[in-house]
Formats: structure tokens, C-alpha cells, sequence
């Protein structure tokens, strides 16, 4: 949601410096155009003032960004997880759960958070009141962790807790907050709850695979004993046969030499089966329809192994990837690709624990060395925009 551009209204000032024949536009040259007759026509009066207004949202912006580049609790990383480039629109009472476990719920403008939102921090902070473009601006009350609480107005960006007696500090959030502890947003609970998380999934869907091959064992067992193999279209075909058409457990034989051992519905694989291709190729888990979907594994021909959760044929929820030369993924996936959190290792010992969007780090991450040498880092499509 949002606008890359930040608004509309950030636009540049080309446009009306055509208007006005390559006269540059300056405050104070707006100021004088404004206060005075003048034989502008009407329209370009009008261009003025829209552009100047454009000109101090655009300040007003750079002044917020500038004032929260050093607090923990407002990353710019925030910022990016949110815009696209669809057209800017306002929203009212939308939720939006970053890859960081934080939550924001309120208005917004745009991919911004604007107007009235609450925020919560894994680590118990949050933050309630006025925004504007994606940061704390305006009235607000922060309640932080250890128990403090500010209310009050969050203005000043060049102030710090330097050299501010406690009275002084309380008339700008941001100057309390700069003298309060940081959000550690690399070891809050909310990373090792994804952990945990994507941990379990693995081992639930795991330990019910190794279950289900057990039970298709010793259903096909009964296959080969108590039917008869008939030919349909040039297919074998042995199991289960209702109304014309493979219903219940079954087993087929292409003519190419594919197998596909399992449950149908009306002529598709449907429930648990295993497919066995000639290449090499095996899938042994759930279909719906035809397709493959719930849980899974399929294993390459050349030792490669995905093994987790479907959705119409596609990697899907959580899963783990194991590549033929050891390296291996393990976390959240999206139509085939690695999408939310989730951990991958390389075989030197390197691994990445953090967020991914489309295939791509993106969001917050740790780096961390076969040595344990952790790196602390912001991610954008792949890229690096921050090293904390």
C-alpha cells in the first residue's frame, strides 16, 4: 500500500518553474507573488501554492525521517515493508504485523502510518497517539518496556538527552526516548518465537509423513491382493472403481512409466499418495483435485528435497528445502518462493535468520559466521540498507 514518490505532493518544482518561464521559485519569491498584485493569471496563483504546500510536506517528511534514523523503535525498514507503487489512498483502522513481530493498527495514508495508530513492540513497548508519514508526530503516549511513561508532544528532531534536565525532556518524546533503553529488535522474543515456531511446524509435519507412509504401505498392500488390474485409456489401473471412475485407494501405470499410488476422487488424485516419475522424481503427501496441497516431499533427481506445507502445487507456509549440495532453507515460503521469516544455511556453516519477500532478504535479519559472529542487518530486495 503507498506510493514510493511519498506523495503526490512531494513532486518536484519543474513543473511551475515552466509555468513562470524558468524564474526559480523560492520561498521568498512566493512570499512576494503572494502578498502583492501581481499579473500572474489566477491558474498559475494556484500552482504556486500547491507546489509550496507540496514543498513543506516534502520538509515535513525529511524532517520526521531525519528525526527517527536513530531510534530502534521507528527503522526506516518499517517504512519500506509497507510502500508500493499502487495510488495513494487513505485507510482507517488497518492492521498491518511486520516481519519484526511488530503491530500496527490505526490510520494510514498510503503505505504510511498517518493520522491516528497504536503500535506494539514484541518486547511489551508501545507507542498510541498521532502520526504522520510513517512516523510519531503530534500527540502521543509511549509506555516503554521497563514501565515508564511518556505523554505528551513528539516534535523536536535535533534534540537529545544530553544536557536536558528531566523537565525539559518531557516536552519532546523524542528527546525521553533517546535517553531510554533501545529496542534490541534482533533478540526480542518475537525472533526466537518464529524459531520456535518454524522448528515444531518441521517436526509436526515430519513425524505425520513418516506416520502416513506406514498407513499407504499397508493399504497398498491390500491393493495388490484384492483387485485386479484393468486398462482405462491405455492406463493400468488397480484399485477402487465406482460409477466409471477411480474412487478410493488406487494404483496407476502410465504408459511412460510414471506410477501414482494413493487416494482418488473422481478420476484425480485425491488424499495421500505417492507419485514415482521416470526421471527419478518422487512426491509422497497430500492432493486436492489433482494438485498437490497440504503437506509433502518431494525429492529430485538429483538428491534435491523440499519437504513441507502445499498450495496448488506450489511451496506454500512452512517448509524445508534441502539442495543436493548442502545447503539448505527452512521457514515460511509463498507461491514457491522463500516469503516471511525463516533460516538459511550454507555449506561453509554461514546462516541467515531473518525476513524474506519474494525470494529475497528483506526486512530484519541476523548474518551470523560458522565462528558465531553475528551481523545485525536491515534488508531491502536482497540489499543491505542498514548495518546496524
Amino acid at each position: 500500500m503507498g506510493n514510493t514518490n511519498s506523495a503526490l505532493c512531494f513532486q518536484c518544482m519543474a513543473r511551475i518553474d515552466n509555468e513562470i518561464k524558468g524564474t526559480i521559485l523560492t520561498p521568498m519569491l512566493i512570499k512576494e507573488t503572494l502578498s502583492t498584485e501581481s499579473n500572474f493569471p489566477d491558474n498559475t496563483i494556484v500552482l504556486i501554492q500547491s507546489n509550496w504546500k507540496g514543498f513543506i510536506q516534502k520538509k515535513r517528511y525529511q524532517f520526521l525521517k531525519k528525526l527517527t534514523l536513530s531510534s530502534s523503535f521507528f527503522p526506516q525498514m518499517d517504512i519500506f515493508e509497507t510502500l508500493s507503487n499502487s495510488p495513494i489512498t487513505k485507510r482507517e483502522d488497518h492492521k498491518h504485523i511486520y516481519i519484526s513481530g511488530t503491530v500496527y493498527e490505526g490510520q494510514w495514508l498510503g503505505g504510511f502510518r498517518h493520522g491516528i495508530g497504536k503500535v506494539q513492540w514484541p518486547d511489551g513497548s508501545c507507542y498510541e497517539g498521532e502520526w504522520s508519514y510513517g512516523y510519531p508526530y503530534g500527540k502521543g503516549e509511549f509506555t516503554h518496556s521497563d514501565g515508564e511513561v511518556f505523554k505528551g508532544k513528539w516534535i523536536n528532531p535535533y534534540s537529545t538527552a544530553k544536557h536536558h534536565s528531566p523537565d525539559t525532556k518531557e516536552k519532546n518524546g523524542y528527546i525521553w526516548l533517546s535517553s531510554k533503553p533501545q529496542l534490541h529488535r534482533f533478540k526480542f522474543c518475537a525472533h526466537q518465537r518464529n524459531l520456535d515456531m518454524i522448528k515444531k511446524s518441521v517436526e509436526t509435519f515430519t513425524k505425520q509423513l513418516l506416520e502416513d507412509k506406514d498407513i499407504i504401505e499397508n493399504a497398498l498392500e491390500q491393493i495388490q491382493d484384492n483387485f485386479t488390474e484393468i486398462c482405462i485409456d491405455g492406463i493400468k489401473y488397480k484399485g477402487n472403481f465406482e460409477d466409471n471412475k477411480k474412487n478410493g485407494l488406487g494404483l496407476s501405470k502410465w504408459g511412460n512409466g510414471d506410477e501414482y499410488e494413493g487416494y482418488w476422487e473422481n478420476d484425480y488424485q485425491h488424499g495421500l499418495g505417492v507419485d514415482n516419475w521416470i526421471d527419478g522424481s518422487r512426491y509422497f503427501g497430500y492432493y486436492v483435485e489433482g494438485r498437490k496441497e497440504g503437506i509433502g516431499e518431494y525429492n529430485w533427481e538429483d538428491g534435491t528435497i523440499y519437504r513441507g506445507e502445499w498450495v496448488n502445487n506450489k511451496f506454500h507456509g512452512i517448509g524445508e528445502h534441502m539442495w543436493s549440495d548442502g545447503r539448505k532453507y527452512v521457514g515460511q515460503w509463498q507461491d514457491g518462493l522463500m516469503h516471511g521469516f525463516g533460516v538459511y544455511y550454507w555449506t561453509n556453516g554461514n546462516r541467515y535468520e531473518g525476513g524474506w519477500k519474494h525470494g529475497k532478504k528483506h526486512g530484519v535479519g541476523i548474518s551470523i559466521t560458522s565462528g558465531g559472529i553475528e551481523t545485525k542487518d536491515q534488508w531491502e530486495y536482497g540489499k543491505i540498507i542498514k548495518i546496524d
